[in-house]
């Protein structure tokens, strides 16, 4: 990510609305408790100066596959 470009959590959304941002330990506790599903598609939420940008959208296990859980 460039410089300056904060993250700010993981935004899930679905024909329900949006979750998120929220940090990756509570993405983790949604997907065991079975509110979502593996294959999930969710972004990272960055922030800078007030802007906003989304990386990329990938599945909800690709994504948490190279996550630290300690990071949030």
């Amino acid at each position: 990510m460039l410089e300056g470009w904060v993250f700010q959590g993981w935004v899930h959304k679905n024909g329900k609305g949006q979750l998120g941002p929220v940090p990756t330990a509570t993405l983790r506790g949604l997907l065991s408790a079975g509110h979502l599903q593996p294959m999930d598609i969710v972004c990272k939420q960055f922030a800078r100066n007030g802007d906003i940008c989304l990386s990329s959208p990938l599945p909800l296990e690709l994504a948490l596959r190279n996550e630290d859980p300690e990071a949030d």
